[in-house]
């Protein structure tokens, strides 16, 4: 499943069809957690197969690593409670970023504008 249409699906982002579509912020960045958002995307956060739930293992219900990896997996996810996509923003209210690519035999630009008021992709032919 394509990045874009996950975050679509999850709330993080709204996409507008059309000639002058693109996608944006579905949400203010201060309002947009990075852990919550890694939980949405990622499938699985299991960091060994027993934090999966899974009793394949020969070691299964008798081995210390289980429960050390899930403390690491809570102390990773609660640093990243931290912070939100603000914080990793440019700190400049409002900055844009282009490139140039190539589609379909026609050249087009693409901007992306980064602020704290309306952060949106779109595209410029």
């Amino acid at each position: 499943m394509k990045i874009t249409h996950r975050l679509a699906q999850t709330g993080w982002i709204e996409t507008i069809r059309g000639k002058n579509g693109g996608m944006r912020l579905a949400h203010p960045p201060e309002k947009i957690g990075i852990a919550a958002v890694v939980r949405d995307m990622e499938n699985d956060l299991a960091l060994v197969q027993c934090l999966a739930g899974s009793t394949d293992c020969i070691l299964y219900g008798q081995c210390g690593l289980t429960a050390i990896m899930q403390g690491a997996l809570d102390q990773f996810m609660a640093y990243l409670d931290r912070y939100t996509l603000a914080d990793i923003l440019p700190k400049k209210n409002h900055q844009v970023i282009s490139s140039q690519r190539t589609v379909t035999g026609c050249e087009r630009n693409t901007e992306m504008t980064a602020s704290s008021t309306s952060p949106s992709i779109s595209e410029i032919t």
